[in-house]
């Protein structure tokens, strides 16, 4: 492992977390550090190395909406959870949540706002708080993804706009 800079208590801690998750899911692995959070607030988050690949391979213990999903790690601040969606998630938002997808793989289109694309393995999906989004696969295998969301997911911030 290379000899990665400690995390700083500063404003710039989320950014340099997030650098590093997403660095260690383009490499096939999460990497993890316990965020510095008020005593009153403590977390039963560890420092971690977990293989995507492996995780993968697992059967995930949630499913809802179109969606199964595996949470990985969570704390107050923020969670980041394994994705598989076989079909379509029909159009819903998440009024407190702000989501970032790194795809792993398949193909899938979808709508965020406005914004319609078309994305697969190795691309960043940015869907902030409260705006209406939906995805379709459109690959022979499911479409899948990490899910990184601040502050944690939570099944019930999610308002369904369609059924």
């Amino acid at each position: 492992m290379r000899n990665i800079k400690k995390v700083k208590k500063s404003s710039s801690l989320y950014i340099e977390y997030a650098l590093l998750l997403l660095i260690g899911a383009a490499i096939g692995i999460s990497v993890s550090y316990v965020l510095p959070v008020p005593a009153s607030q403590t977390s039963t988050l560890e420092p971690a190395v977990i293989n995507v690949a492996e995780e993968f391979q697992k059967d995930f213990d949630q499913q809802r909406g179109g969606f199964e999903f595996t949470e990985v790690l969570h704390a107050q601040s923020g969670s980041i959870e394994f994705f598989k969606i076989e079909n379509e998630v029909k159009l819903h938002k998440h009024p407190k949540e702000n989501h970032i997808l790194y795809v792993l793989g398949g193909k899938a289109e979808g709508m965020i706002g406005d914004v319609k694309a078309e994305v697969g393995p190795g691309q960043l999906v940015v869907i902030p708080a409260d705006v209406p989004h939906k995805v379709k696969t459109i690959s022979n295998g499911p479409f899948e993804f990490i899910l990184f969301s601040t502050p944690a997911f939570d099944q019930d911030d999610i308002v369904w706009l369609e059924e």
